[in-house]
């Protein structure tokens, strides 16, 4: 789920070929701040991702 894909067929009548590449950067910005990431789907009701960071944040 969170590795990078590529579509190797372009096509006339693909009009968003797309590269898959949303969730494996988000995974590698929250491994940056040693955080996790995780996804939950169920079918016909959604899929849900969830993050953990710790931005140390001084108040």
């Amino acid at each position: 789920m969170f590795e990078p894909y590529y579509q190797g067929i372009l096509s006339e009548d693909v009009e968003n070929l797309g590269a898959g590449l949303g969730l494996s950067l988000c995974k590698e910005i929250v491994e940056l701040y040693g955080g996790t990431i995780s996804v939950t789907s169920e079918v016909n009701k959604g899929t849900t991702v969830n993050f953990a960071i710790n931005l140390n944040i001084n108040t």
